[in-house]
Parts: structure tokens; C-alpha cells; sequence
């Protein structure tokens, strides 16, 4: 694959970084939801926090972060980074559920799978580009919605799939 998308976490502490990098090694980049824990700073569960994953954060329905959202700044492997990269909608998302049914569901497990489809999107669009290279396209190329720059609310903004492929 090209990508990965996890919604999961780990609350044991395990430290998935050298998993992480022999994907990105391998070329394939890892899409993480940045987890449900909340308003608080620095609550990006794991494996989310590990510097090469592309953490997503949630936006509500009126463009704000959502409150379950969990937010950055991490600093798991001796230096700040701000986390998330980029958010994405993950508030009353119509997705699939048990018993062969559709329904709204919220969470960074509903925002995560948009930023895993812009990654294809620009893999498609650009099929020699590196990881990391992948990972500064999607963050360059996203909607600033606060500061400009990165933030630990929103990354570098809502990922934009247009903007991803054309620019």
C-alpha cells in the first residue's frame, strides 16, 4: 500500500516509532487519528504522537476543532513537535456501521480516513514522491484555519484535496 489509516491507540506506551519508520522506509505513509481524549494540550494518544505519522485532528460542523479532538503540542521523543499535522471533518460523519446500515458517527476515527484519501489522491497525482515529501504536500496544502502556520489544534489546517493535487 501507499497508506495506512489507524484509529486505534495504545495506552500501554509501547513505542511504535521503529515500526513507523520502516513504513515510511518502505514508502508507505501512516495515517493516524490523533485520538479522542479531549480539549486538554498534549493529549494525542499513541501511536499518534510518533514524529513520522500524520496525525489527524477533528473539525466540528461549524469549522471548529471538535471538542473530543485531541490536541498537540507532544514531546514523546525529546523535542516539542506540534501535533496534529492536519484536520479533517470528523463530527456527524455518515459512515457505515454494524448490522449492513449507514449512520453518523463522531471522532478522529471518522477524520483520519479523509486525510488517508488526500494521501492516495497525491500518491495517484504523484507517484515518486517520497513520505515525507507526501506528508509536507498534504500539510501545504491545507486549509489554514488559525494562525498561519501549524498549530497544536488544527496542524496546518483542513486537508484540501483539490488544493493537494493541483498546486
Amino acid at each position: 500500500p501507499d497508506s495506512v489509516n489507524n484509529s486505534w491507540y495504545d495506552p500501554s506506551g509501547y513505542d511504535y516509532r521503529p515500526i513507523i519508520q520502516t513504513l515510511n522506509a518502505a514508502g508507505i505513509a501512516v495515517i493516524k487519528s490523533a485520538g479522542n481524549a479531549g480539549s486538554g494540550c498534549s493529549t494525542i494518544t499513541n501511536p499518534g504522537y510518533v514524529p513520522e505519522i500524520i496525525a489527524t485532528a477533528a473539525f466540528d460542523s461549524s469549522d471548529n476543532i471538535a471538542y473530543f479532538s485531541s490536541r498537540g503540542p507532544m514531546s514523546n521523543y525529546g523535542e516539542t513537535i506540534l501535533k496534529p499535522e492536519v484536520a479533517a471533518p470528523g463530527y456527524n460523519v455518515r459512515s457505515s456501521i454494524p448490522g449492513n446500515s449507514y449512520g453518523f458517527k463522531s471522532g478522529t476515527s471518522m477524520a483520519a480516513p479523509h486525510a488517508a484519501g488526500v494521501a492516495a489522491l497525491i500518491k495517484q497525482k504523484y507517484p515518486d514522491i517520497t513520505v515525507a515529501q507526501l506528508k509536507a504536500k498534504l500539510a501545504q496544502t491545507a486549509d489554514d484555519e488559525d494562525k498561519p502556520g501549524q498549530d497544536a489544534y488544527y496542524g496546518r489546517g483542513f486537508v484540501n484535496a483539490r488544493r493537494a493535487v493541483t498546486e
